[in-house]
Formats: structure tokens, C-alpha cells, sequence
């Protein structure tokens, strides 16, 4: 959900238009701007688990409005 985990699996693409399907659950946020990714919470506390719960549900609203639009 960060930068080195597109990079990972840039690195793992058959091709370059296999790169381009690759994005950010950050990049379908509708409500959190500036936010650019979902921080991993895993060193966190419980007030970094409830952002990430909140980015997620806030990109999977937008992931699903994209999808409805696109008609994916």
C-alpha cells in the first residue's frame, strides 16, 4: 500500500502495460487530501490502525465509485 510495495510488484510486471494497472489504494481517496498512501500501522498504536481502517474504507467508497463510472 506504499511506494516499495508498487516498486516490488513494478518489478514483478510482464510488461509495461501490465506497470500501468498497478496503483495505490491511496490514489482512490476521496476524503483524506494529501494523504499519498496507507501508512503501515504494525509499529504503531490503536489511533494508527483506525486511520488506516478509515483511509481503507475511504479508497474502497472511491475504488467503487470509479468502478461504477468506468463500468468496470
Amino acid at each position: 500500500m506504499d511506494k516499495e510495495n508498487i516498486h516490488d510488484l513494478q518489478r514483478k510486471a510482464r510488461n509495461d502495460n501490465d506497470r500501468k494497472k498497478i496503483l495505490l489504494m491511496a490514489d482512490y481517496l476521496c476524503h483524506h487530501p494529501g494523504q499519498s498512501t496507507v501508512p503501515d500501522p504494525y509499529y504503531g498504536n490503536d489511533s494508527d490502525f483506525e486511520l488506516v481502517i478509515e483511509l481503507l474504507e475511504d479508497a474502497c467508497e472511491g475504488l467503487l465509485e470509479e468502478m461504477i463510472h468506468n463500468e468496470i
